[in-house]
């Protein structure tokens, strides 16, 4: 009873393949229409059915097709581009058609040589053709020009591409901000009824002393000078030799008159003098004479050694 179930199953399959078989031959074959040049292409396809172009040709790919009188010398390898595109515009979704096989619409691919137009096509029912939806054959991008168009194709360059935006930088200007709002005066309670809150208060006033570096000479400013027995004097500047500095020592101020004196420079002994004297003419400050401190009482110490000796 085994084998009985085995052996349908084997003839159900087999039944399937021969018609998967059938429909696939049937889906694949087609027809094939000539059209030797300068004779009308026909297709007709009966009711209910449409036209499904497969591929097209106008040129020559046979030397036997549309070829009368034997000639050999003409070219087997001539296909016009536009030759799928132009049927497809005439024929496809059609019933029937008919096309003229002339260089005046599929161009001249190979003058010189006897042309005929080419069409593989098959005829499906117009229901398979509206509900059937099947991507477009490579020849029918979009980026050809005007798909069904039999006119020569026109290449559309794309433009330059636009300049870079042009930056414009404008000096930087510092505008002034506007001014702060006022702000509302203060007003202090009347002094007339101080409030009394049970706390004593203290008033500390507090002084600000601000020193600033002696201003340039002029006459008649006075200046604190020292003397070595006892508090400074105030004495005018217009009788005073300003301080400076000559032969490796510091001079201070000197009033008018007075020899300042002070130890050798360079560790010798005897002491430096200068003098501060009066200019004669009045509009004049004082000066110090000589030209350089007096150092004729300096001695090394090595000199003074070999004194002692």
């Amino acid at each position: 009873m085994q084998w009985l179930w085995i052996y349908s199953l084997l003839v159900a399959l087999i039944d399937t393949g021969n018609g998967l078989a059938r429909n696939n031959l049937e889906q694949h074959r087609y027809d094939t229409a000539y059209a030797c040049e300068g004779k009308t292409l026909k297709i007709e396809c009966k009711d209910g059915e449409l036209i499904h172009l497969i591929r097209a040709n106008y040129g020559r790919f046979s030397i036997t097709i549309c070829n009368d009188h034997g000639n050999t010398e003409w070219s087997v390898n001539c296909m016009s581009p536009k030759s799928l595109r132009v049927l497809h515009s005439k024929c496809t979704q059609h019933q029937n058609c008919s096309i003229q096989a002339s260089t005046s619409l599929f161009a001249d691919p190979c003058p010189g040589t006897l042309k005929y137009l080419e069409a593989h096509y098959q005829c499906v029912p117009a229901a398979m053709t509206t509900t059937t939806t099947r991507p477009s054959p490579p020849w029918l991008m979009t980026s050809q020009p005007s798909v069904w168009s039999t006119a020569k194709p026109v290449t559309v360059r794309p433009g330059p591409p636009p300049p870079p935006p042009i930056v414009q930088y404008s000096p930087t200007t510092s505008s002034s901000l506007p001014p702060p709002p006022a702000l509302p005066p203060l007003q202090d309670p009347d002094p007339e009824e101080p409030e009394d809150h049970g706390l004593e208060t203290t008033t500390v006033s507090v002084t600000t002393v601000v020193s600033s570096p002696t201003p340039p000479s002029t006459t008649g400013e006075v200046v604190g000078i020292g003397s070595g027995n006892g508090p400074g004097e105030k004495v005018l500047k217009g009788e005073l030799c300003p301080p400076t500095s000559a032969r490796g020592l510091y001079w201070n101020w000197t009033q008018v008159g007075d020899l300042s004196a002070q130890p050798c420079p360079g560790g010798a002994t005897g002491l430096a003098r200068w003098r501060c004297m009066g200019a004669t003419d009045p509009t004049l400050p004082p000066r110090r004479h000589p030209a350089s401190p007096d150092l004729s009482e300096c001695r090394s110490v090595w000199l003074t050694n070999l004194d002692s000796r």
